[in-house]
């Protein structure tokens, strides 16, 4: 297994060139960005805005942080076109994707071009209790009151009080590792025929 330390490279990089030391940078990032890649995570939509205001994401950075009162908190780049729209409507919904729903997840992480409401095409939404877009079909749908926003360094930690829970269908989730989307259970229509349930 390789090591490599983010704190020894930087104390080392005092005794570098300074294009050796912007190297040595990219590297660690690079680094921890392969690290990461091995941890596998759920896939949501983060949406946002209204109407024509509309955009969102694509992340699997979602988790839980506390059950009493709900609430939920991701990482959202700086640089984003999501960030200021989120700050000006204060309000945001998670939609966790089905392993049916891969292109809905391509569509929001901006892969093919598509931007703002253009990223909401092909899909069915209705309105969650703050107004935010909710998926239909999703595993589950959150409409999310915007709690507060931690800028750190390129990203902001985005902290959301929970208002609505939607339940959706037990299908099999949508997984991203190593890269890549993966699949985690059964989709409910090969449970039933599995299980012998199908009707004739």
């Amino acid at each position: 297994m390789a090591t490599v330390s983010p704190a020894s490279s930087a104390a080392q990089s005092t005794l570098r060139s300074p294009a050796s030391a912007a190297s040595a940078g990219t590297d660690g990032a690079g680094a921890f960005k392969s690290a990461l890649r091995h941890l596998a995570g759920g896939v949501c939509v983060i949406t946002t805005g209204r109407g024509d205001d509309r955009t969102g994401l694509t992340v699997t950075s979602l988790s839980s942080l506390s059950a009493e009162p709900p609430a939920v908190m991701f990482g959202l780049n700086l640089a984003s076109s999501v960030f200021p729209v989120l700050r000006r409507h204060r309000s945001f919904g998670v939609n966790f994707l089905s392993a049916a729903q891969k292109e809905i997840a391509d569509r929001f992480a901006g892969r093919g071009g598509a931007k703002g409401p253009a990223r909401y095409v092909e899909a069915r939404w209705s309105e969650g209790r703050s107004g935010v877009p909710l998926l239909e079909g999703a595993l589950a749908a959150l409409d999310c009151e915007l709690e507060e926003l931690i800028e750190r360094h390129s990203h902001a930690i985005v902290i959301g009080r929970v208002r609505e829970i939607r339940l959706g269908p037990n299908d099999a989730a949508l997984l991203y590792w190593r890269g890549d989307y993966e699949r985690l259970g059964w989709m409910a229509e090969e449970a039933r025929i599995a299980l012998g349930l199908r009707s004739v």
